[in-house]
């Protein structure tokens, strides 16, 4: 077994005997593990009298665990008259603590238990925080007219010629009057900026998720052989069932054709492909000459050419449901997306570090908290500045 495997397992049993949902056999093997030294039940306890947990929210990174460790000791409390003792081991148990620890410090900060600020120290996070994005978006009607929805008043926001627009809570609803037959089909557009999400029902009943810098045009009402969108950014669909009219997202250069379904839909301009994730039902993806039909848990990638591969549809959905979440993510495609959430710019001072983090964060956080953890991998510091994030590795 290498170390990664042994800080893996073990943090998962203590974390597990702390949450109380240890089986027999894993009770077993901690026990094995706690008798073999005072200092692996000394840390145990430790940790236990902490009281750091919040289920709500888990992030932990696994990689560079001594220095992700080295940042965390600072924080936490000496005892006095055993901290030589206890420094001997600390460091003989820095691996495996550390990523116990940063699941800690993450749970810690995120249910305010703690009263520990992100570091102010010279090349770190400012003082100045940026709160997380909120339901918001702009409709733009046929006629031109501009409606700002998270300042628009529940109820009906619009009626004109048997198409009614309505707003409930985060969405914005569109319904076709039973007799409607004019055949003309109007264009609508609903922006999400940077900093928000948003849904539409739209008028067949297909449920649109937008995320932050997103777009949608689609028609007050649906009328031909197809139902046809037009998808910029990111966006989860759960399309109404019509074998008879197939509905189709056109997002930059790729095409996705469906009769009924869920799937979500990454198009956004700065990253380097179109994803096309399926969670139900089947999709036709066509991009450029090519087409590929894919099932639940295949995501199609397109950019010049067409693949598909198997992928956790978990991660890819996470946003819509108010989550962060990371499977060896690497930390540009996260402060990408922390981007566009947070309504920021990110700028690097040198190389972008080779990291990758795994874990799931409510998106409800502020974003030092989050920058803190990711900071706790011990390999970089952020600094805020002015609506600005500066990154800057600290290996070199």
């Amino acid at each position: 077994m290498n170390e990664q495997d042994y800080i893996h397992i073990y943090t998962q049993l203590i974390l597990k005997s702390l949450k109380g949902t240890l089986e027999e056999v894993e009770r077993d093997r901690l026990e094995d593990w706690l008798s073999q030294s005072q200092e692996n039940r000394d840390f145990y306890e430790r940790i236990s009298q902490e009281h750091l947990l919040e289920e709500e929210m888990a992030f932990f990174s696994s990689i560079d665990s001594k220095g992700a460790f080295g940042k965390l000791k600072q924080h936490l409390p000496s005892s006095g008259k055993r901290e030589n003792q206890e420094k001997k081991w600390w460091i003989r148990y820095a691996a495996a603590a550390a990523m116990l620890a940063v699941v800690i410090m993450g749970w810690g900060i995120y249910g305010g238990w703690l009263s520990i600020a992100p570091p102010t120290d010279q090349g770190t996070l400012a003082t100045v925080d940026v709160e997380p994005g909120t339901d918001k978006a702009i409709l733009i009607l046929p006629d031109g007219e501009e409606i700002l929805l998270e300042g628009a008043a529940e109820g009906t926001l619009k009626e004109d010629n048997g198409i009614t627009v309505d707003k409930r809570l985060d969405q914005v609803i569109f319904n076709v009057r039973k007799d409607y037959t004019t055949p003309e089909s109007k264009v609508n557009k609903i922006f999400v900026p940077k900093g928000g999400k948003y849904q539409v029902v739209l008028a067949d009943g297909t449920k649109v998720w937008l995320n932050s810098a997103s777009s949608l045009a689609f028609p007050s009402n649906f009328t031909g052989s197809s139902r046809t969108v037009t998808l910029k950014g990111e966006g989860y669909f759960e399309v109404a069932h019509d074998p008879e009219v197939p509905f189709i997202v056109q997002a930059n250069d790729t095409e996705v054709k469906v009769l009924g379904t869920h799937f979500n839909i990454n198009t956004y301009e700065n990253e380097p492909l179109t994803k096309t994730t399926l969670l139900e039902g089947s999709v036709e993806v066509s991009h450029k000459d090519k087409s590929k039909v894919i099932s639940p848990g295949e995501q199609a990638l397109s950019n010049g050419q067409l693949s598909v591969s198997k992928i956790d549809t978990r991660q890819v959905v996470a946003w819509k449901d108010g989550l962060f979440m990371f499977k060896r993510t690497k930390l540009e495609d996260i402060l990408r997306q922390l981007e566009r959430w947070y309504a920021i710019k990110v700028s690097f001072d040198g190389d972008i570090p080779e990291k990758h983090f795994s874990g799931t964060i409510s998106m409800d956080t502020n974003l030092s908290k989050v920058l803190g953890m990711l900071e706790m991998s011990g390999a970089i510091d952020f600094e805020l500045k002015n609506g600005t994030v500066y990154v800057k590795n600290t290996t070199h």
